[in-house]
């Protein structure tokens, strides 16, 4: 008796869940589901339909976000889930192609899979360092069956080994590995057609190939148009181009030293020697060291939002990063390493507040922030008071552009990208990123820089020339 009180309440919650699901509009329903899979919380089909899996999907992403898991997005979580899924597509350039001979649409990651090479059915991707392709095909009528296709395709043998059959009516997927690689493989009918494609990736250099594989069969709709896609488009809002009379920020990085050496700042994000950056500070070095650390390779890169990850041989305290958004007026600290060579090399930690919750024209990828922000500060992590990560350094206004543009010097204008643009670069490079709610009880100024120093590392840059 005691034990069914429990399990009564979780089917309550769910049906209660499932009938605020159904309530919403189709491309909702839809759109939830996927956006969950893209981050790293379902890793199953979507069919418009809200099952257990999806629940539990849910209930993880509000427990990520530091909300009461009740199973029913509020609107700002919808807003919140939306904003960090479609980053990850536009990280990944995941947009709807048409399939050869138009036989359908498909969801590409372009910025992965670079550009298309014709094959005898139909054509080609891969990445230039070949840890990942994508291969579209298609079979005329009468040159194939499904059931055809599916056992020459489901056979193990050779270098392929088959994990995952299942063959339906109008459709089957085949996945496994092959070789070195994993690869997901998935057909249908169209109109007497066999159309398909098959995702193929390194796991030791793509850690969310399976990820991509479920995204991708989520979006392949044999026989429909583009513009007839039932997916939801990204709506947030692109970056405007900059007008003459607002310059754009300039990267906080001083300018290369004679010997061909500039510097900046990181952090480790995970105990394993992974440290975040701006791309700015490492995208001209021929050499790449982390100080007191030793050298690092860099993992992956975002060029359009200044992020890169680094690996390193080293070791740093894990940080949380802030889930919830940050409010107007909050109280944050910049930590890095500015002026190498010029200070005393040691940590500098500025204190300051948030003083608008964007950027130049309005870009919602940055806050803004009143705390020093100096040559070398860039790719440092910006803290809350509760001592969670809630940004990347990444900019300061350009003085002498505005100078001449305004006939005025702007006065501590900084910028730091948001903490949840920075989690998705994570999530979309295969990590998992720690976060906490952007609440609790809050530090003193001297505690939260004790914490900042375990995780903030001085990069060094060597350039040629």
């Amino acid at each position: 008796m005691v034990l069914l009180a429990p399990a009564s309440s979780r089917a309550a919650d769910y049906f209660d869940a499932k009938i605020a699901f159904e309530r919403l509009d189709s491309s909702s329903r839809l759109t939830i589901p996927l956006m969950l899979v893209t981050i790293g919380h379902y890793n199953g089909m979507v069919s418009g339909e809200l099952n257990r899996r999806i629940y539990r999907g849910i209930l993880e992403y509000q427990a990520s976000l530091g909300a009461p898991a009740t199973g029913i997005l509020t609107p700002s979580q919808t807003e919140s889930l939306h904003r960090v899924g479609f980053q990850v597509w536009r990280n990944w350039g995941l947009q709807s192609s048409e399939m050869p001979m138009g036989r359908g649409v498909l969801y590409l990651p372009f910025n992965l899979v670079g550009y298309a090479q014709p094959t005898a059915r139909g054509r080609a991707y891969e990445a230039a360092d070949s840890s990942v392709a994508v291969d579209l095909s298609v079979y005329a009528p009468g040159e194939s069956s499904l059931a055809a296709l599916y056992a020459k395709l489901a056979k193990t043998g050779g270098r392929r080994a088959v994990k995952y059959k299942v063959l339906r009516s109008d459709f089957f997927v085949v996945s496994g590995t092959l070789g070195s690689r994993d690869y997901y493989t998935k057909f249908a009918y169209d109109r007497g057609y066999l159309v398909g494609f098959t995702l193929a990736w390194d796991p030791t250099r793509m850690g969310v190939g399976d990820r991509l594989a479920v995204l991708m069969s989520n979006t392949f709709f044999p026989g429909v148009k583009p513009e007839a896609s039932p997916i939801a488009e990204d709506r947030s809002e692109p970056m405007p181009a900059q007008v003459a009379a607002v310059p754009p920020p300039a990267p906080a990085q001083p300018e290369p030293s004679r010997g061909g050496v500039s510097t900046g700042s990181g952090f480790f994000v995970k105990d394993d020697g992974l440290v975040v950056t701006n791309n700015h500070v490492v995208e001209n070095c021929t050499s790449i060291d982390v100080l007191k650390v030793g050298s690092a390779t860099i993992l992956a890169r975002d060029v359009s939002n200044d992020l890169a990850l680094l690996r390193t041989a080293g070791q740093g305290r894990s940080v949380q990063f802030r889930a919830s958004p940050i409010q107007l007026g909050e109280a944050v600290y910049a930590l890095g390493y500015p002026y190498a060579g010029t200070l005393d090399n040691g940590l500098n930690f500025t204190n300051g507040l948030v003083s608008s919750l964007a950027g130049i024209q309005n870009d919602s990828r940055y806050i803004q922030v009143t705390a020093a922000v100096q040559p070398g500060n860039s790719g440092g992590p910006l803290m809350d008071e509760f001592g969670t990560v809630a940004g990347v350094v990444t900019a300061r206004l350009n003085d002498i552009n505005m100078l001449k543009n305004s006939g005025s010097l702007p006065q501590n204008v900084n910028f730091a990208i948001r903490s949840d643009f920075v989690m998705s670069f994570l999530r979309a490079n295969g990590i998992e990123p720690n976060s906490a709610g952007g609440s609790g009880v809050k530090m003193p100024a001297s505690d939260i820089a004790a914490r900042g120093r375990e995780f903030t590392v001085q990069i060094v840059c060597a350039e040629a020339g």
